[in-house]
């Protein structure tokens, strides 16, 4: 198993190198990541989850059960490029947000959460984010209504046989 950007795992995939790709990304409710398709590969959605901001618990927003983006986009926000979904360009110009904080280039998420513990800045996550410290708190955006979205990329000449390990009611990805 190996980390790399939605690119470099489409060509992985497309050229053999893996057999296939997990590959996330913040999208609108109803819309299927953009994927570059060689043609020799299609995806499957394997989880959708509305996205969230993770404050500190003592954050003047974390008691609210929903949030809109407008209250936080001008805040300190954490860098963290090495474990960012993708952003599908129409949430990217929908969230103008700023990355003022502290930079972090690892993939451990529980680093994610104690930069936000400690006051380096907000980070927008998935609603499902590990945070069973009491000292950060998930709020769900709201509005714009975005979530974040994981398919499984494979050949399509493997769909089938791939598809019988995922959730049978879960939809198409490109439905």
């Amino acid at each position: 198993m190996a980390i790399a950007s939605a690119r470099d795992a489409l060509e992985a995939v497309a050229r053999g190198a893996a057999d296939g790709a997990f590959v996330d990304g913040i999208v609108g409710p109803a819309d299927p990541l953009a994927l570059a398709d060689p043609g020799l590969v299609t995806s499957m959605l394997v989880q959708i989850a509305p996205m969230a901001v993770m404050l500190p618990s003592d954050h003047p927003l974390a008691s609210r059960s929903g949030l809109a983006w407008s209250a936080v986009a001008d805040a300190q926000w954490l860098d963290a490029p090495a474990i960012a979904p993708t952003m599908a360009p129409g949430a990217a110009q929908l969230l103008h947000r700023r990355t003022n904080g502290t930079v972090y280039d690892g993939h451990d998420a529980e680093t994610i959460v104690s930069l936000v513990a400690r006051g380096h800045g907000l980070a927008l996550v998935p609603q499902w984010w590990p945070t069973e410290r009491a000292e950060v708190r998930c709020v769900v955006v709201r509005e714009p209504p975005l979530v974040h979205r994981v398919e499984l990329v494979v050949l399509r000449s493997r769909a089938e046989e791939w598809s019988q390990h995922l959730d049978p009611h879960a939809p198409p990805a490109h439905a």
